[in-house]
């Protein structure tokens, strides 16, 4: 089932006041799942800490380990793709992760994510993405301090 049929059979659900059912439950569980899987991979491939990870990401320990231990969620893309672009994950993996997390792919279509996914491409620091964001002028940094 994709994600539209799992989205309308969520709707249906929800629309007939019914509970849902384990099945569709569970297709919940399994995105969450491989999210973490290519997390742990990736960081286990490269050779990684997760000190490393998070602190590359410009996050503070305690938030970033939630986060990759699967103990916390982010509706931000962005803290997300600071994790992934730290760890160097190919772009492939970074558009399946973001996916799974439930979150919106990166689209070649705008500006701002079209340098993300160069940079990804070119396996470039964080700090260098942030730097051809704000060349731009016109679009909003990954890493936004309060």
């Amino acid at each position: 089932m994709d994600y539209s049929e799992r989205r309308e059979k969520l709707f249906e659900c929800l629309n007939k006041g019914e509970r849902l059912n384990e099945s569709l439950l569970s297709q919940y569980a399994h995105h969450s799942n491989e999210f973490q899987t290519l997390v742990d991979n990736c960081i286990e491939r490269q050779g990684l800490k997760r000190s490393f990870v998070i602190k590359e990401a410009i996050l503070t320990p305690s938030y970033g380990y939630k986060i990759l231990n699967g103990q916390k969620k982010t509706k931000d893309r962005d803290v997300i793709l600071r994790l992934l672009i730290a760890m160097k994950m190919p772009i492939d993996e970074v558009q399946r992760a973001l996916q799974s997390y439930g979150l919106p792919i990166l689209d070649s279509n705008s500006l701002r994510d079209d340098i993300i996914i160069s940079g990804i491409e070119h396996q470039e620091p964080l700090d260098k993405i942030e730097r051809f964001l704000s060349q731009t002028g016109m679009t909003e940094p990954l890493v936004k301090l309060d």
